[in-house]
């Protein structure tokens, strides 16, 4: 018999995310960070669990977008950025702009 592996949830800060509130804030020249996630992928829930102990501590908004549950709105994150999806990604963005993005392990590197 099998059984699905029981995940607790996650207790990191994570700020949610519309296509209006993605748009008003580049507009308004914000900086922040996008953490496209797919619950579906091993590597995905690994790298965000990473992400989360090196980032506990961060001053930065960071959003979690659910490329599964909210597909519309990576997909108007792409269009927008031009960046092409992957997930796990993470996107950058100062002053409004996107100005880095990765995706799998690569994610862990990057410094903001």
């Amino acid at each position: 018999m099998f059984f699905k592996r029981q995940t607790p949830e996650s207790s990191f800060n994570w700020k949610t995310l519309s296509t209006s509130s993605f748009d008003q804030m580049r507009d308004q020249g914000r900086s922040f960070v996008v953490f496209k996630h797919s619950i579906r992928c091993y590597t995905s829930s690994w790298v965000k669990k990473e992400f989360e102990k090196l980032h506990a501590e961060s001053e930065k908004d960071l959003f979690l977008v659910s490329v599964i549950e909210e597909r519309p709105l990576s997909n108007h994150i792409s269009t927008q950025t031009g960046v092409r999806h992957e997930s796990p990604q993470i996107l950058i963005f100062e002053n409004g702009e996107c100005i880095a993005h990765d995706s799998h392990s690569h994610i862990l590197d990057i410094t903001f």
